[in-house]
């Protein structure tokens, strides 16, 4: 549906370049030939120059037919459009201001004034958007980019509960390439500085993001990453550990978990997708407060280490965070019944400087050969 989305927007903006660009290019041409042409004025425009009182008329009227042939064309193929629309806008307010002031435009043979309100509409929405996927500037753009993307150093900001798989496949596919890339880690969701809403938000710049899905579609209406760049890399289910050793409580159905919450001295989750899925099941469970004033929220890393060094008794995360980390017993995943599927998925941020080169990475970590890595990582693959 996406591509739909962007598809018809591309058409839009097409459109719209065709129905100021068009006007323009045939008012210009006429100016040139004195001839009328369809709803072109044949008037020339060295009067209008004199009557709005500008020196050197007999220079300026053939530059003023000059703009606006140029940014007929620029608009019709899309090449410096934006430049273009900045012409337009010139254009049309001298056309306003001929109007208003001096009453020399529109003449008798001349288009009406919602011509050139139209014109102007459609100017200022390629001056905003761009010329669009169909244009000469978004060939050049991409051209560009893959010129800038041979050997490029990919940023790549990642949750934690894709890390286990993503730097199996990574020196795989350094070695397949030419890309070099470097990681840095935060959570799917929350306010804090190094989650990865947060950093997006403070306008850090990065290549490819891999995080839940929910909070990557969350980004992709803020227009912080690219709308139809999402690609799905696997599902993770949310699992349970206790330290090494310790006593094993049953977890095997929903009534038993909550026994061992109920019975547990201390407890840690995240506070990434999983821990917001976590807290509402818990509420759900009535024993949020019981939960709360148990929580633990440990002196930094994975939940599975907060466990591991006895700081929380059971602890509560995706699969593929918990079964990297020495010291700890992974007891299993949640019970079917209150079990939460997260799905990992990559996009490229608006403000990527590599954006083929991300999509080269995101293609390697979502391939077929990709699965057998993420398996191993306690996930599957999409």
């Amino acid at each position: 549906m996406s591509m739909l989305r962007f598809a018809d927007q591309s058409r839009h903006i097409i459109a719209l370049r065709l129905i100021a660009g068009v006007p323009l290019l045939l008012i210009g041409l006429a100016h040139i030939l004195g001839e009328h042409v369809d709803f072109a004025p044949d008037a020339e425009m060295r009067p209008i120059v004199k009557a709005l009182g500008m020196p050197l008329a007999g220079l300026l009227a053939p530059l003023a037919v000059a703009a606006e042939i140029a940014a007929g064309v620029s608009l019709i193929l899309g090449y410096w459009a934006r430049a273009g629309a900045v012409l337009v806008v010139v254009t049309m307010a001298v056309a306003f201001y001929s109007h208003l002031a001096i009453e020399v435009w529109p003449g008798p043979n001349e288009p009406p004034m919602a011509l050139p309100l139209v014109i102007l509409a459609c100017a200022a929405y390629v001056l905003w958007r761009g010329a669009g996927r169909w244009s000469l500037d978004a060939r050049a753009a991409a051209q560009g980019a893959r010129g800038r993307d041979r050997m490029a150093e990919i940023a790549v900001l990642a949750s934690g509960g894709f890390r286990s798989a993503y730097v199996a496949l990574l020196p795989g596919f350094e070695r397949a390439g030419e890309h070099t890339v470097v990681s840095t880690w935060g959570g799917s969701m929350g306010a804090s500085p190094a989650s990865i809403p947060s950093r997006l938000q403070r306008g850090e710049a990065f290549d490819v993001v891999i995080m839940a899905g929910d909070g990557l579609d969350d980004l992709i209406r803020q227009g912080k990453v690219v709308e139809g760049s999402r690609v799905d890399l696997a599902r993770s289910m949310i699992g349970v550990v206790v330290r090494a050793g310790a006593p094993r409580p049953d977890i095997g159905s929903a009534d038993a978990v909550r026994r061992a919450l109920t019975s547990a001295a201390s407890v840690a989750f995240s506070d990434s997708a999983s821990g917001v899925y976590l807290l509402g099941l818990f509420e759900r469970m009535g024993i949020g407060e019981l939960i709360a004033a148990k929580r633990v929220l440990g002196t930094g890393g994975p939940v599975a280490a907060v466990v591991a060094r006895g700081e929380a008794e059971i602890g509560f995360q995706q699969v593929s965070e918990l079964l990297p980390v020495p010291g700890i017993d992974y007891l299993g995943p949640l019970p079917p019944e209150i079990q939460e599927v997260t799905v990992f998925a990559a996009g490229v941020p608006a403000s990527a400087q590599h954006p083929e080169a991300a999509r080269a990475l995101i293609a390697y970590l979502s391939a077929p050969t990709a699965a057998a890595a993420i398996r191993e990582s306690g996930m599957e693959p999409c």
